[in-house]
């Protein structure tokens, strides 16, 4: 389900929702990971909307129906108009940079100062590269990203929302760490490893424990992001 512009969709029943956050600079693939994320599409030719909009979608897991409900900045960032209300009630939030961008990924330590000023100590934070499908333009590489990943304590992971490369595996890092109290997943350890930050190769979605590394597969967990 989605809302833009005061029309609403036929909503789903849950048990727990998960107000989430997608930051980050303008043209960085925000709203594109949204969209592929909640609908499965990717429109080369996205018109940026102004205005406050966010979808949803119901992750399945333990048994459980979590809906997930994405806010996203839609242009609002580049006039300055993110307010400490955007922050309210969020669990989660995603922190978008462009790898052939790098002063979007400078700008990422202004977004986490507004992550550290108006969100809840306990929200969970991830790092997210979108745009792997420009490899060849890249100017950020993925050893700056995990350092800075690293420096936070957070988890980093590289997307690609045209090639629908770990879209879904970024919104379930956000995710399920925020649902913990409501759901069955101290098996899978998820509370402790997120505590602890780590880093994770996200061409191994299977637990793997490293210096630097520990995953926990969503095939673990059971869980599963409803179809359409």
């Amino acid at each position: 389900m989605s809302y833009r512009g005061g029309r609403r969709e036929k909503a789903e029943p849950f048990d727990h929702l998960v107000k989430l956050l997608v930051l980050g600079d303008s043209s960085v693939g925000k709203s594109s990971l949204l969209l592929r994320f909640a609908e499965n599409k990717f429109d080369p030719n996205f018109v940026l909307t102004i205005g406050v909009d966010f979808k949803t979608k119901v992750v399945e897991c333990g048994g459980r129906r979590i809906k997930l409900q994405v806010w996203d900045t839609a242009g609002q960032e580049r006039f300055r108009t993110i307010t400490p209300a955007y922050f309210r009630s969020a669990m989660g939030v995603m922190l978008v940079y462009d790898i052939t961008n790098l002063q979007t990924f400078l700008n990422i330590r202004r977004w986490m100062q507004n992550v550290e000023e108006y969100a809840d100590p306990s929200i969970v934070r991830v790092l997210v590269a979108n745009k792997l499908d420009l490899q060849s333009q890249r100017q950020v590489s993925r050893s700056k990203g995990e350092d800075l990943a690293r420096e936070y304590s957070i988890p980093f992971i590289e997307t690609s929302a045209k090639g629908n490369v770990n879209v879904e595996e970024a919104f379930m890092y956000v995710t399920f760490p925020t649902s913990l109290s409501a759901t069955s997943f101290i098996h899978c350890r998820l509370k402790q490893i997120f505590a602890k930050g780590f880093l994770c190769k996200a061409s191994n979605m299977h637990a793997v424990e490293a210096p630097t590394m520990l995953c926990c597969s969503l095939d673990v967990l059971g869980c599963k992001v409803r179809g359409e």
